[in-house]
């Protein structure tokens, strides 16, 4: 079974690769090709690469976007890019106020980021403009 899975896993990254030949510009398959990479291919250095050319291209209201924002945050920071994945997880705060998904990778991304550096602040204020826990729901 295991043969069976690794043929089709090379069978679709060839088809990605072809597919983007023919539509480089693609921003879709630009994003399936980073999720090949991530998942199967296990580089995300060049799955944040192709991620980052998918979300310059992909519409604002492209039903992936989320998911393409949540992967290549964490692939930059798989791939020592750590401090990129901050900034721009502090750009999208407001995009993504309402997703839990992203506070808990922001989560992670701050605590590696302490981890190496204690002393560390992050680079927005995010996180000073909290209202005060009594009004948490």
């Amino acid at each position: 079974m295991n043969a069976k899975l690794d043929r089709k896993r090379g069978r679709n990254h060839t088809l990605l690769q072809l597919e983007l030949a023919a539509h480089p510009d693609d921003p879709y398959v630009l994003y399936q090709l980073g999720k090949d990479f991530e998942i199967n291919q296990k580089d995300p250095a060049e799955a944040a690469a192709h991620y980052q050319r998918a979300l310059a291209r992909a519409p604002k209201v492209a039903p992936y976007r989320h998911d393409l924002c949540i992967c290549l945050l964490a692939c930059l920071s798989k791939s020592k890019q750590l401090d990129a994945a901050i900034t721009l997880a502090g750009e999208w705060m407001e995009e993504w106020s309402g997703s839990p998904d992203y506070f808990y990778m922001l989560g992670h991304l701050i605590a590696w980021r302490l981890a190496s550096s204690p002393s560390w602040t992050p680079p927005y204020s995010g996180a000073a403009a909290l209202p005060p826990q009594s009004t948490w729901r």
